[in-house]
């Protein structure tokens, strides 16, 4: 949907647009785990509605294959459809992991998660493990629920019950750094939930769960995030876990017309808006098709907000290129005014306005270029930290 309403802002005429899709709705996921607590619906947005307002064809239909050397796609009930340019965003397939587990994937098990509450609220369970798999998943729901249900009991008078959060991360939410970690580290302690960091639950037996290290815990049920799988398309690449590889614009590996973004590609992060931002490079990429302007792709940032009841936290992360190894020698400057540090300082290329921080570009202190060019004799570094 990102990479149809990219596209159709950018090319208005002259541009044959088609979607393929299994179904006739897209499900906003995210809310999926407000639903069991009656704070949030799970959105439905009609995918024919988007189709005609942005003048595509919609075929209900799901994707078999791609014919590469035929520029063709295989649909499983529709036949054949030609393309010039291909973006595939199937999704990753979620998988069951842990016997004797609820596996938690979306809005299509909201309600068996809703009679695991209703066994908690009554006292006939009070030992509640929240797991994560060891595999590639997404973790955030993993906490979100252990705060919502822990908020449900409070609210609800309901005493004795024991939350446990096990996570194989060695910090929670480690993709956002030693912050984010550290956010989530309070917020379950403040709500009485037991948090085991480098756990990989191995099976369920005896109202035990058994982790990899030989520790366990006692439960009375546990639920676990489903581990996901790539799709392994034929036709197109993928790694040893079914999942596309594709480069920094979300160009297949190897095949030049063929995008992929979303949960499906190798991307380490499996996140919705990490895959809208990946659904928007290519429509950019053809819009500035100069080699200078496609070989510097952006930076995907990645962000979330975490639904506890209470007041709504955030936390984001940016990913950065490498900068270039510094010269053996840099001149001898004022950087903004400021004498030089020591010769063994860290500097760095000047880069472009934009790709500093909003907060920084806002800076009262901070000395634009042009100063610091002036004051250095048209010396064109700068620190790796503005003043």
């Amino acid at each position: 949907m990102e990479t149809l309403l990219a596209l159709r802002a950018l090319l208005e005429v002259g541009a044959e647009l088609h979607v393929v899709a299994p179904n006739r709705n897209f499900v906003y996921q995210p809310l999926a785990v407000a639903a069991p607590f009656d704070l949030a619906e799970t959105h439905l947005l009609e995918l024919a509605e988007i189709a005609r307002e942005h003048e595509a064809t919609l075929h209900e239909d799901s994707l078999e294959g791609v014919d590469t050397t035929a520029r063709q796609i295989q649909l499983a009930i529709g036949g054949e459809l030609a393309y010039d340019a291909l973006m595939v965003a199937v999704g990753a397939r979620r998988r069951d992991w842990l016997e004797g587990a609820l596996h938690f994937g979306g809005a299509a098990d909201v309600a068996a998660f809703r009679g695991l509450l209703e066994r908690l609220v009554s006292g006939a369970d009070q030992r509640l493990a929240f797991v994560g798999p060891a595999g590639v998943s997404w973790t955030l729901p993993l906490y979100e629920l252990a705060l919502l249900t822990a908020s449900h009991l409070a609210d609800l008078g309901v005493v004795g019950a024991e939350l446990t959060v096990a996570t194989p991360e060695a910090d929670p939410l480690a993709a956002f750094g030693p912050a984010a970690g550290r956010m989530l580290r309070d917020l379950l302690a403040d709500r009485g939930i037991a948090l085991r960091t480098g756990a990989r639950a191995q099976r369920i037996e005896h109202g035990r769960l058994c982790f990899d290290t030989d520790a366990m815990i006692e439960v009375d049920r546990v639920l676990a995030l489903a581990e996901l799988e790539g799709p392994a398309l034929p036709g197109l690449p993928c790694d040893a876990s079914g999942f596309i590889p594709v480069d920094a614009h979300s160009r297949v590996t190897g095949l030049g017309d063929v995008y992929a973004a979303g949960d499906g590609t190798t991307y380490p992060i499996k996140q919705g808006g990490i895959a809208a931002q990946q659904g928007m490079r290519r429509p950019k990429r053809s819009r500035h098709s100069s080699a200078t302007r496609s070989s510097r792709p952006r930076r995907c940032t990645r962000s979330a907000g975490c639904c506890s009841r209470g007041s709504p936290r955030r936390t984001c992360a940016r990913s950065r290129r490498a900068p270039r190894a510094p010269p053996s020698r840099w001149p001898s400057t004022r950087c903004g005014g400021r004498p030089a540090r020591s010769p063994g300082a860290t500097w760095l290329p000047t880069w472009p306005a934009t790709t500093r921080s909003r907060a920084t570009r806002r800076s009262p202190t901070c000395r634009p270029r042009a100063t610091i060019r002036r004051r250095s004799g048209g010396c064109t570094t700068r620190r790796a930290s503005w003043r």
